[in-house]
């Protein structure tokens, strides 16, 4: 069994405008779980 079923959609790059980058962190990482790949500050 494929988790997955036709067509196949992928998410590769997300991209967020957030105002506490610590609070936001924290929720990402440890509410969703997300990782960070990357991190570049503008």
């Amino acid at each position: 069994m494929s988790y997955h079923s036709y067509p196949n959609t992928f998410v590769a790059e997300v991209s967020l405008k957030i105002a506490d980058i610590e609070r936001s962190l924290a929720f990402y990482q440890e509410v969703i779980g997300f990782q960070i790949l990357e991190r570049t500050l503008h």
